[in-house]
């Protein structure tokens, strides 16, 4: 069965960012992320070269992140449909 619009808000929660993970800070969930120093240095060159500043990395990482959840909801929801649609065809013949 599809994921309606609130449940994915709450698997993207669940998925994205355990608890331990975040504090509030101003209405926004603060987090903390490592990443390697390569990747550090190509996403603050690729954000500087489009005139972006210091303070739109954090929107950027969070644009990213909802992107990338998206698209692993979309991909775990589509494999659960196949399945099923696979059961269901097996016990109509």
């Amino acid at each position: 069965m599809p994921l309606d619009a609130e449940q994915l808000l709450v698997e993207r929660q669940r998925l994205v960012w355990p608890s331990r993970f975040l504090k509030q800070v101003g209405g926004f969930q603060e987090a903390s992320a490592r990443m390697h120093e390569d990747t550090d240095a190509a996403v603050r060159s690729f954000l500087e070269r489009r005139g972006m500043k210091k303070g739109d990395l954090a929107k950027f990482v969070e644009e990213a992140v909802r992107w990338r959840v998206l698209d692993q909801t979309l991909a775990q929801t589509k494999t659960r449909n196949v399945k099923s649609r696979g059961r269901a065809d097996r016990r109509r013949h």
